[in-house]
């Protein structure tokens, strides 16, 4: 049983087998966890770090997708308690980016005991606008969206990873998201995107029972300044740091401001 989860979500175990804290680190939407290469260094002496691949993505076992089951975030939250007990976890620090975020979020109360601290990038409850809510989107433009993904699912990929990327400077980046974002299974991935942008878990997060460091980042497509701001204040103990790096994927793009700010904040 371990080992068929282990196999069905990619897991892998890297840094310090022998220490005491374990560290996971949950990639986002389109990416995988290979993403997350640049950070584990500054945390592998600390940490057991375990890393994985959401189903659907990257070196995931696609045959055990089924979109009947994956239709709303609790399923990916009932994968990520699987692997924790799977592996024995308990009181883990999660480093969340984008979606994982509201997934870890769900998984911690349904079982805190998992869980000690986290740290969201680019976190979002909702993407929708609401009334008082300025989510960044509205529901014509996730139409749009929805469409040009069904239409033309390459196109749209090219269009979205370096607008999403915001990083000119590191065009590699780009390249490599991109190319993540097209190993996705089309249909799939239009799935999850839809699951994304439609939810709305702002009731999930008032829930949260634990210390959390929010992220954001300068001129970022996905997450608006205004939705981290309303995290912040509807999180009970929350931190809010904005960091230099621009667009949604700082790990990728500036992984040393990023290992500064998280190690400076679980130390």
């Amino acid at each position: 049983m371990a080992a068929s989860v282990l196999k069905t979500f990619n897991v892998h175990l890297q840094g310090n087998p022998m220490a005491k804290e374990t560290l996971i680190m949950a990639h986002g939407y389109g990416s995988e966890q290979n993403a997350w290469r640049f950070i584990t260094p500054a945390f592998k002496d600390r940490y057991r770090i375990v890393l994985f691949d959401w189903m659907g993505c990257g070196a995931s076992d696609y045959a055990s997708y089924n979109f009947n089951h994956y239709k709303n975030l609790n399923a990916y939250a009932e994968d990520l308690i699987t692997i924790c007990d799977t592996l024995g976890i308990k009181s883990s620090v999660m480093l969340c980016h984008s979606v994982s975020s509201m997934i870890a979020a769900i998984a911690s109360n349904q079982r805190p005991d998992l869980f000690s601290k986290m740290v969201f990038i680019g976190a979002s409850p909702r993407y929708l606008n609401d009334a008082d809510y300025l989510g960044g989107f509205d529901q014509p433009t996730l139409d749009s969206i929805f469409t040009a993904m069904g239409m033309n699912y390459a196109a749209w990929a090219q269009g979205f990873s370096p607008a999403a990327m915001n990083s000119p400077e590191t065009p590699a980046m780009e390249v490599e998201f991109l190319h993540s974002l097209t190993t996705m299974r089309p249909d799939i991935s239009l799935a999850l995107a839809r699951i994304i942008f439609l939810s709305d878990h702002r009731s999930d997060i008032t829930k949260i029972n634990l210390p959390v460091l929010l992220l954001q980042m300068k001129d970022d497509l996905v997450v608006p300044q205004s939705v981290a701001e309303y995290m912040h204040s509807v999180i009970p103990n929350s931190q809010l740091r904005q960091i230099e790096a621009r667009g949604h994927f700082p790990h990728m793009s500036r992984p040393a401001e990023l290992m500064r700010v998280v190690s400076e904040y679980l130390q």
